[in-house]
């Protein structure tokens, strides 16, 4: 399993308030398969929190592989459109913490 990716049209860092999607997938255990997911909403910086989410389902997928493909190419399209920042969340071994990562 993969940590979501986000991103954003503005610099979150820089901006108080701006427009996100966030994209991940997860897997159904009902139906046996992977989804992919996309919630989008606005990052408030200042209060460090999201306002208004709404989620966006899409699958079935198969296989993890097929899921985090799907996963790439959303990210990537949402690049195209215009989203050039984003961020992940990885795992800090050394203080067992999740912290966010700028990746571009």
């Amino acid at each position: 399993m993969r940590f979501p990716v986000t991103v954003y049209k503005e610099d979150p860092e820089k901006t108080g308030f701006t427009e996100y999607h966030e994209v991940c997938y997860s897997f159904d255990v009902k139906a046996r398969t992977f989804i992919l997911l996309e919630k989008r909403g606005w990052w408030d910086n200042v209060k460090k929190e999201s306002c208004l989410n709404s989620m966006v389902l899409g699958g079935p997928l198969k296989s993890e592989i097929d899921a985090s493909a799907g996963m790439d190419a959303r990210v990537e399209n949402l690049k195209r459109e215009g989203w050039a920042y984003k961020f992940t969340t990885l795992f800090d071994r050394t203080t067992g913490m999740l912290v966010p990562r700028r990746i571009s």
